[in-house]
């Protein structure tokens, strides 16, 4: 009841943010939740293109975006 948009678990979907390609807690319309790895330096703020690939059955789906970091926790 307080987010805006549906959150989507457990889809089998990925975020690649330059050359690393990271999995997908959960998603809506309105940001991406996903886990960092060692090496990946995020910062509130940061902007970056990314690209986020929904995996189906037949088919991958892939998306570019332009993100915008909102929350971090170390």
């Amino acid at each position: 009841p307080r987010r805006k948009y549906i959150r989507f678990e457990g889809a089998q979907a990925e975020i690649q943010l330059g050359q690393q390609s990271l999995p997908v807690r959960d998603w809506s319309q309105g940001g991406v939740f996903f886990d960092a790895v060692p090496g990946v330096e995020l910062s509130e703020g940061d902007k970056m293109l990314a690209t986020l690939r929904f995996r189906f059955p037949h088919e991958t789906v892939s998306v570019q975006q332009q993100i915008r970091v909102v929350r971090t926790a170390r």
